[in-house]
């Protein structure tokens, strides 16, 4: 704890990243509260290494003050403490809320591809509780992004949740005109033809999607 609450960066993030690491053993009212701290620090890396961390303490951080400080990062002036607050709220384990489901597919919009890929991965772990028709209409939108991952992730949840009628559909609407994301040139991915994507760590595993704090493990 007293890394954690120093003046030097780097032992600060590793003091983080450690605590991440341990999960749910670290999750004790004194640890919280410094996480919660650090959410609010100047330094964005910390930041995104906060929020990585409340989220591998599964339930055991799952309180209200932790969702609220979470969604809030969702909001974030950095991309990658916005995509690792994303990953956080969408941790195995933590109920999806109405709230959370809602915050996590306006992240599809947002101007950083970063974030709309971990948007996309979390709502594809989240399977059937993501199964929302706003939802549904948000991931078609990404069948048309500028990013390929972007629209390789979506594809890949339309299709696990919906199956291939819904891709169809994302690509007979057409593109959207979404404010903040630029549309997507061309023609959307069609139908059967996706990439296969990227195994992300953190879908089974103990890490964020293509994010990684842990140090590997």
């Amino acid at each position: 704890m007293r890394r954690l609450e120093g003046d030097d960066r780097l032992l600060r993030l590793e003091a983080v990243c450690a605590l991440g690491r341990m999960g749910e053993a670290a999750a004790v009212p004194e640890v919280i509260r410094a996480l919660l701290a650090t959410l609010r620090d100047g330094d964005a890396d910390l930041r995104a290494a906060a929020a990585w961390a409340l989220g591998e303490m599964g339930a055991a951080a799952a309180v209200p003050e932790v969702l609220r400080a979470l969604l809030e990062r969702l909001r974030d002036e950095d991309g990658g403490v916005r995509a690792a607050a994303v990953c956080a709220l969408g941790r195995p384990g933590r109920a999806v809320t109405p709230e959370v489901l809602r915050a996590i597919t306006e992240r599809l919009r947002d101007e950083d591809p970063w974030v709309r890929r971990h948007a996309a991965l979390v709502l594809k772990q989240m399977g059937e509780a993501a199964a929302a028709p706003e939802v549904l209409e948000a991931l078609a939108e990404r069948l048309w992004d500028e990013d390929p991952l972007v629209c390789d992730f979506a594809a890949d949840v339309l299709r696990g949740i919906w199956g291939e009628a819904a891709i169809v559909l994302g690509t007979l609407l057409g593109p959207p005109t979404v404010p903040g994301t630029r549309r997507r040139s061309g023609r959307a991915r069609r139908p059967g033809r996706t990439r296969k994507s990227p195994r992300a760590k953190g879908l089974s595993g103990s890490q964020p999607p293509l994010l990684d704090f842990g140090g590997g493990r």
